[in-house]
């Protein structure tokens, strides 16, 4: 079997939890994970933007085919021990979609968790910049007062 990578939201508690039970079992080091909460915009996946990894789980294999949701699942538990047999579930007919409904709801949680962490970091931020600026403008206007 051919080395995979995931791309994974490490700021959702679901994805942390799924991805450290699916490392223990990786007995062979197939697998590459990869937090893209950690990694700067200049270190993304050609071609992938951070909003569009966040959304799903993404698998990239050797040859360069991306495998997203519950197409990345199907990629994963193919390299897992014990797992690659219930594997080709993930693409039986009807299951297949069921599971893809399924999937829907935990993802849409994980990327709003992890835009609120960031919107309240940028928030901050921007408040501490401007706390900054205004002292800045008010010690500069009473250093122009005392030299008049």
């Amino acid at each position: 079997m051919t080395p995979l990578t995931v791309y994974f939201d490490g700021e959702c508690p679901i994805c942390n939890f799924e991805v450290a039970f699916y490392q223990r079992r990786d007995k062979f080091h197939l697998i590459t994970w990869t937090d893209i909460t950690q990694i700067p915009d200049g270190q993304l996946p050609r071609g992938k933007s951070r909003p569009e990894l966040l959304g799903k789980f993404h698998t990239i294999d050797q040859s360069g085919r991306w495998h997203i949701g519950v197409d990345a699942f199907h990629a994963i538990w193919q390299r897992l021990p014990w797992f690659s047999h219930f594997a080709p579930l993930f693409i039986t007919p009807g299951i297949r979609q069921l599971t893809n409904i399924a999937y829907r709801y935990p993802s849409h949680y994980c990327i709003s968790s992890y835009y609120t962490k960031v919107t309240a970091e940028k928030e901050a931020t921007e408040s501490l910049f401007a706390t900054i600026y205004h002292e800045y403008t008010r010690v500069q206007s009473m250093v122009l007062l005392t030299r008049t």
